[in-house]
């Protein structure tokens, strides 16, 4: 539920030199690479790679070793403490991590763990120099996940897959993770992807051309991956077995750009260099959202699903718009005919949480409140106050109301005034860049002084490039900030820093050659870094914002706004801020009570996805045809029939949806269970009032359409990716068609505005269109 700050992705900014041509940030940042980079041939695992369990015992490492096992991986043993000693599955128990290396030698774990415990486990095993550990979990805390790549980073002997991935499969040879193995085929394909149902996709796209997979390396939708794309392509550039490669991103982060320039170089330094597709999922989602994946979200700012895809296109990969086509383009990439130009397809929230305490005003006391602060004392009448509603969403600014008034921020002298700016944001709905739907209502405001003075920049953030938290600062605070990062190159100042060790002498004084800041300064900035960082740790946020931060001639420094993002995944560990979240909108709120990703849209067509990507991919799926989805809704790998039916209810409320498009690519997900989960909707919420269009791939797929065909019920059955979205596209502009067919007044407004745009007498055109229509 995090939603995401607007400049929290300023350092991003000067880091995209293939997409925006712009330039590195001016302080030096130290990759997290270095020797971790000798453990990437730790991936290329094959039959006779020796695989343990963590969590051998449980519940769920039993059914999927058992699975494992039966698909022909070398699994040796495993670990539960407590139980060693025991045989669990025939095979031997031990209480460590590093009892079962001593005593098997294995080559890989498996760590099946919840999520609370996950990076105890990652660490344990990197300790006891496991080549390869593998970690499915989704929800693992991020501030947990930097504690492990401080681990990592000082290591050579591991390699980290994940976490909140499907793992990875050398096809009939050795599976480790969650993948849905019977659609895997052995072939010359290498696929590194960060969504795990996009990389089923691929899969089932490549296999049905006959081409099969070498290596599937699900990296994970993580925002802290442990391997990345770019590690994945430097192992199939030289990957004897892998002669094409796919690689597949989504929004957040910028692994796609240095994927790209990772194959530019690659084109530059090779003769005949390997083929290359690559997609990137995410053009439609909306910003500031999560869309599932925990690293899914475009801030404000942040480089663009289209500008990643630009710049893979210009290092020389094809850029495809959907997986669907990706078998059919390879097999014409290796093909001795290829010509290029013949396969181009066309085809958090949280409550403010802050260390100075400014507070906020509900709707009864406002009034009062507003006399108050303008009124305070003789001194200060007539001083200038801020008045401004804080939602969670940024860009309340550049934020407009739905009576016509623009931004959520006013500056006031009189109590008069006052009154005035609060009775027309109360009650009101404002809409910024970062809401859904018709915007959020202003139930509350919030009154702050106005400063006269400097405004400076400051915020620890997460560098998703090298996995450690960083500190932004500038002297060019305020609204204008973004804008001025754009236009300014370096303005903004990034300094990295070690999560375990926080904020040092050392960083401080880096700070202060950085910015030129005085004693003064500096020693007011370390307290306030101090401050926020140990808010920071406490709160598993992810970003801490002041902007803008005042200071003084002095030297005095001033929180006049603040920002807090918190880590989705840290609930268990923070109820008392999850309590207080409320949905902007209901359904999105009901939805993740039913294990249900929802986020509203603003098209008419709706869809049902199991898996973040691919729901993203659907959507853009969909816009590529020409169509509007109405929502996005992953309904995960977990998904039952009570779901599935609930995920129909919800998004037949929005009475803007002409039809339901739902997309499955069955691996945990059971295709004959979604097929029948339909059924039971159309039986239990009544006639369906919009058409379905279906497409069901995966495990159980032949069954789940027999099943659909059996019930004539009218759906339309669709097998590819995207004729299932141009299908849905088609039959929403039918609806549209038909709705204006059968509305005169909509008739008549579209014949007086070609009159109206025809004759030049348009004051008289324009009070018949009124008079006529209203």
């Amino acid at each position: 539920m995090a939603t995401r700050t607007t400049l929290g992705s300023l350092w991003r900014r000067s880091r995209t030199p293939l997409a925006q041509g712009g330039n590195r940030c001016l302080s030096v940042s130290v990759s997290r690479h270095h020797v971790y980079d000798n453990t990437i041939a730790n991936l290329n695992i094959g039959k006779d790679t020796r695989v343990i369990y963590q969590g051998f015992t449980g519940k769920v490492a039993t059914v999927n070793a058992e699975d494992t096992i039966a698909y022909g991986t070398n699994v040796v043993g495993g670990v539960s403490p407590g139980k060693g000693g025991q045989e669990h599955l025939g095979l031997p128990v031990f209480n460590t991590v590093r009892e079962a290396m001593e005593q098997l030698n294995p080559d890989a774990t498996s760590v099946f763990v919840p999520a609370q415990f996950a990076a105890a486990a990652i660490i344990e095993a990197i300790e006891a120099e496991i080549p390869l550990v593998v970690s499915v979990a989704e929800h693992i805390p991020v501030h947990d996940m930097l504690c492990v790549h401080d681990v990592l980073r000082t290591q050579s002997k591991t390699r980290l897959v994940g976490p909140n991935c499907p793992g990875i499969i050398a096809p009939h040879q050795c599976r480790i993770g969650i993948m849905p193995h019977k659609q895997y085929m052995r072939g010359s394909i290498g696929i590194v992807s960060k969504s795990g149902t996009l990389s089923y996709e691929a899969v089932g796209s490549t296999s049905l051309a006959g081409l099969g997979q070498s290596l599937v390396i699900g990296m994970g939708g993580d925002m802290m991956p442990g391997t990345t794309l770019v590690d994945g392509l430097k192992l199939f550039f030289d990957h004897p077995e892998t002669e094409g490669i796919i690689v597949i991103g989504e929004i957040g982060g910028e692994a796609e750009l240095r994927a790209a320039e990772a194959i530019q170089q690659y084109r530059r330094a090779t003769k005949s260099p390997k083929p290359i597709i690559a997609m990137v999922a995410g053009n439609t989602a909306p910003k500031g959202r999560t869309m599932g994946h925990a690293g899914a979200f475009l801030e404000p700012g942040d480089v663009t699903a289209e500008a990643k895809a630009k710049a893979l296109a210009d290092s020389g990969a094809i850029v495809v718009p959907h997986p669907g086509v990706m078998g059919e383009v390879m097999s014409k990439l290796l093909s001795s005919s290829y010509m290029r130009q013949d396969v181009i397809a066309d085809d958090t929230g949280t409550s403010v949480y802050w260390v100075y305490g400014n507070s906020m005003v509900t709707f009864e006391e406002s009034y009062r409140a507003l006399a108050d602060v303008l009124a305070s004392s003789a001194q200060n009448r007539g001083a200038k106050r801020i008045l401004k509603f804080q939602p969670f969403e940024g860009g309340k600014d550049t934020a407009t109301f739905n009576k016509g008034l623009k931004s959520g921020i006013r500056i006031i002298q009189m109590l008069e005034e006052g009154e005035d700016s609060s009775s027309r944001l109360l009650g009101h709905r404002l809409k910024t860049k970062q809401t859904s739907g018709d915007g959020i209502p202003v139930e509350e405001l919030f009154v702050a002084e106005f400063e006269d003075c400097k405004y400076w920049y400051l915020a620890i953030a997460l560098d998703r490039e090298n996995y450690s938290p960083a500190v932004l600062i500038s002297r060019s605070g305020g609204l204008s900030i973004e804008d001025t990062a754009n236009s300014q190159s370096g303005c903004v100042k990034r300094f990295h820093f070690n999560f375990t060790k926080g904020i040092t002498s050392d960083l401080l004084s880096r700070i202060q050659a950085g910015v030129n800041a005085t004693p003064v300064e500096t020693e007011k900035l370390g307290d306030i870094l101090t401050r926020l960082w140990n808010l920071f740790v406490s709160k598993d946020a992810t970003l801490l914002e002041i902007n803008p931060l005042a200071c003084s001639a002095e030297g005095e420094f001033k929180c006049i706004n603040a920002k807090f993002t918190v880590d989705d995944a840290s609930q268990r560990r923070q109820p008392e801020l999850f309590a207080h979240i409320q949905a902007d909108v209901p359904d999105e709120l009901e939805a993740q009570k039913h294990g249900l990703v929802y986020i509203k849209m603003e098209g008419n067509i709706g869809i049902i996805v199991n898996g973040a990507g691919l729901a993203m991919a659907t959507n853009d799926a969909i816009a590529y045809h020409g169509g509007a989805s109405a929502n996005f809704l992953d309904a995960g790998g977990q998904a039952t029939k009570e779901t599935i039916e609930k995920a129909f209810e919800i998004i037949l409320r929005n009475h803007q949806v002409k039809v339901i498009l739902i997309n499955i690519y069955g691996g945990i997900i059971k295709c004959d269970m979604i097929a029948e989960s339909i059924i039971g909707a159309a039986k239990d919420l009544g006639p369906l009032r919009v058409p379905l269009v279906v497409r069901l791939q995966g495990t159980n797929s032949t069954k789940g359409l027999r099943i659909l065909e059996d019930v004539k019920l009218g759906f339309c059955i669709e097998s590819g990716f995207g004729e299932a979205a141009r299908k849905a596209v088609e039959l929403a502009n039918e609806a549209l068609e038909k709705a204006d067919q059968g509305n005169p007044n909509r008739l008549l407004m579209w014949r007086l505005k070609s009159s109206y745009i025809e004759d030049d007498d348009g004051r008289v055109r324009l009070a018949l269109f009124g008079c006529e229509v209203l």
